[in-house]
């Protein structure tokens, strides 16, 4: 009840540049947060279970974002992607659950596309820098990778409708994220995971 309306002062930029088959971006941000509220962890339990409470002060945001992207073909492209913040308080500490630094290499290949129907595939890799940078008493986590890739398979006569098969953490690969609080009690975030999609479109306006 005692909390204070919290205010934001946001700087963002965005470059893009196209150089022919090459495209690259960079997003840069700072926030400067009054009364920023957040959620903390604390030394106390209740039946085994820790306490968070919500906190209050004055925080300071800032990272960026850049992607990179080439064409090798109208068949073939590649894309690249950054991402990473620092978040603090006045008092020098880091606020908790921080997104760690974020690389995302990835490969899209067209098999083929006719005039009624096409076949694409992709297969990316998620590399997540360890992250230290964490509240008093949080726990860290440690660096992975992840390799993702799928088949989508779309047709188009009457009904436009598409096949997709995907498949997340393919090395299926013991991780917990820095963002879940179940890292807390060792429980790892989900193995490999294989997924059907089929979508179908009954009409054009339905």
């Amino acid at each position: 009840p005692a909390l204070l309306n919290e205010q934001n002062f946001a700087a963002n930029g965005y470059v893009n540049f196209i150089l022919g088959k090459t495209k690259f971006g960079v997003s840069p941000f700072v926030n400067r947060f009054l009364n920023y509220v957040y959620l903390a962890p604390t030394s106390e339990s209740w039946f085994g279970f820790p306490i968070y409470r919500y906190l209050q002060q004055n925080a300071l945001q800032y990272g960026s974002e850049f992607y990179f992207e080439y064409d090798f073909s109208q068949k073939l492209k590649f894309n690249f992607t950054y991402s990473g913040m620092v978040s603090r308080t006045d008092d020098g500490n880091f606020t908790p659950y921080t997104p760690a630094q974020k690389i995302t290499p990835s490969l899209f290949y067209q098999v083929f596309q006719g005039a009624n129907q096409s076949l694409s595939f992709f297969i990316n890799s998620q590399y997540n820098e360890a992250q230290h940078n964490t509240f008093v008493g949080e726990r860290g986590s440690p660096r992975y990778n992840l390799i993702n890739t799928g088949l989508t398979y779309k047709k188009s006569q009457k009904n436009n409708w598409n096949l997709s098969l995907a498949v997340n953490n393919l090395a299926n690969v013991a991780y917990y994220d820095n963002l879940s609080r179940f890292k807390n009690y060792s429980l790892l975030n989900m193995g490999r995971n294989i997924t059907f999609t089929l979508r179908i479109m009954f009409g054009e306006n339905k």
